[in-house]
């Protein structure tokens, strides 16, 4: 549902069923959370929206936060594969 708003470039409506998903307890995925930010940051929004510069700067708070995201986790990955090497030396060397 999430990518036919991005078709339909409706992105109040994905808001809101991101909205309606975390209210009724549902954890949205990773493609989810793709599809929503495409959407989003993609989109034409209505021209009735109450403040443009609001909008963009939300946008770019999503792009920096979805950045952010991809930095920490390739750290971490980064980490658990210098973890697993010495593991596994260790392992050899006894």
């Amino acid at each position: 549902m999430m990518q036919l708003c991005g078709i339909h470039s409706l992105p109040v409506l994905a808001v809101q069923l991101l909205f309606l998903m975390k209210r009724a307890g549902l954890q949205p995925n990773a493609l989810t959370y793709g599809y929503y930010n495409r959407c989003v940051l993609e989109a034409t929004w209505p021209k009735d929206m109450p403040s443009g510069s609001q909008l963009l700067w939300n946008k770019l708070r999503i792009a920096v936060m979805g950045a952010a995201l991809f930095r920490k986790a390739g750290a971490q990955r980064a980490s658990r594969a210098a973890i697993t090497g010495l593991t596994s030396t260790s392992a050899g060397s006894e």
